[in-house]
């Protein structure tokens, strides 16, 4: 979850137009605080481009790195939304579809207490940020692998 809140501010001081209310050109309703897809695998790959420590060689890589968030429920599908019978689609996809960070929905209180904790602990400036994002980057990369096989098994 922590990597999640820091790469939710990176997001905000970095590229805060990633994150904002949607409308899909096949649904009638606006979706709020969202994010496509494709977008948030662009941003990371530019956004590790220039490290030194951590980097994105590919949007396969940077899919499996937002799959693993997926599955621990920090981001989630607001459209099109997963079905339960198709598992295939039950993942984080690299295209065309709207996310949303847990830490974006203002009704539930346990994604607010958990903000509060967070702004609590991870340091408010941008450098101080970065250092942070790479160096939980590089946890999450070491997970990345074993969400991509689980992905693959889940289609067969």
């Amino acid at each position: 979850m922590h990597i999640g809140w820091i790469i939710r501010l990176t997001i905000d001081q970095t590229a805060p137009h990633l994150i904002r209310d949607r409308k899909h050109p096949s649904a009638a309703t606006t979706f709020d605080r969202c994010f496509i897809g494709s977008e948030l695998t662009d941003w990371l790959m530019n956004s590790t481009m220039s490290s030194s420590h951590v980097k994105v060689r590919s949007r396969k890589q940077a899919e499996s790195v937002y799959q693993v968030l997926y599955e621990n429920k920090v981001i989630y599908a607001v459209f099109p939304q997963s079905s339960t019978s198709s598992q295939e689609e039950d993942c984080f996809q690299d295209r065309y579809a709207f996310y949303r960070f847990c830490f974006d929905d203002a009704e539930d209180g346990q994604a607010q207490s958990l903000m509060a904790y967070f702004r609590q602990t991870v340091p408010p400036d941008e450098g101080s940020l970065i250092d942070a994002l790479f160096e939980n980057l590089s946890y999450l990369l070491q997970m990345a692998p074993e969400a991509t096989l689980r992905q693959i098994l889940r289609k067969k």
